[in-house]
């Protein structure tokens, strides 16, 4: 919301099999050539520390938006 300018966002939370799936867009002014800071750095070593993927994607026509896919433990 800070950098992209954005008004809202939304979040979306699923668990999909042994996966717990998480979307977080918004509806900033994006950019379709962002660069992962610091902060984005962290939630990466985060969500990969305990066996995750995160994906980011910008675009000047849908905002910013974060994927994440944890997995469940057994």
């Amino acid at each position: 919301i800070k950098h992209g300018k954005a008004t809202s966002f939304n979040v979306k939370f699923k668990k999909v099999h042994d996966n717990i799936l998480l979307e977080i867009n918004d509806n900033g002014i994006g950019n379709d050539n962002f660069s992962i800071g610091f902060g984005l750095t962290v939630m990466e070593d985060r969500i990969k520390g305990i066996g995750g993927r995160i994906k980011f994607e910008s675009s000047i026509n849908t905002g910013f938006c974060v994927y994440v896919e944890i997995p469940i433990g057994k």
